[in-house]
């Protein structure tokens, strides 16, 4: 049986399971609520392909946080008004990803964008929008998770061509000037490409969600 519907998970719930590491507990409410208002556990269990011990144990674990109901037959997921959510922006779906590192990239995707979008984002088209890139250290302070894991979750969104970096250069003399350039310009990384020396600027992303 295929789960059926549309659903939009919102902002601020993407955040909060990305900082929390609540990826598979929230790809397990994704797919009950797409089931409708109330899922089958066997149902559920057959979607979601998770060892029995690990069901339980996660299904245990969505009750006791309060995103859902459970009579031992169905679960009920909460809606997103009960949970004191607003789902005006958020991740749309009408499937839920398999593949768990892809689920994981596009939840860090989006709050991503929203932090860019809050940073004066310039809209080029219409689900796209581009941003100069900014230091890790911030972003991953912003979203709550260790730098480490930004890296992380920032390539696998590279991967799945949920985001697009260009790096970016200034051109700061001629080529046969590199040898004094680097003397002069300290802390900064200065080499030859083609002709001219230059030097790296913040890089510009574009997301693709």
């Amino acid at each position: 049986m295929k789960n059926r519907g549309e659903l939009r998970i919102p902002l601020r719930l993407l955040k909060s399971v990305v900082a929390k590491k609540h990826i598979k507990l929230l790809r397990l409410l994704a797919t009950a609520k797409l089931c409708g208002h109330r899922c089958k556990i066997g149902v559920l269990r057959k979607l979601i392909r998770l060892n029995d011990r690990t069901f339980r144990r996660m299904i245990s674990k969505l009750v006791s946080m309060g995103w859902a109901g459970y009579d031992g037959v169905y679960i009920f997921p909460r809606s997103w008004r009960r949970l004191g959510l607003n789902k005006r922006r958020g991740l749309y779906l009408v499937d839920v990803p398999k593949n768990l590192v892809r689920f994981e990239a596009l939840c860090f995707t989006l709050a991503l964008k929203e932090i860019c979008r809050r940073r004066g984002s310039q809209h080029l088209e219409i689900g796209k929008v581009e941003q100069t890139d900014f230091p890790a250290r911030y972003l991953s302070k912003t979203l709550e998770v260790s730098e480490r894991r930004f890296q992380r979750l920032k390539a696998a969104s590279q991967k799945y061509k949920l985001i697009s970096v260009t790096r970016q250069f200034m051109i700061v003399g001629a080529a046969n000037e590199v040898s004094s350039l680097k003397k002069n310009l300290k802390d900064v990384s200065v080499f030859v490409r083609g002709t001219t020396a230059v030097a790296p600027i913040p890089s510009r992303i574009q997301f693709n969600v």
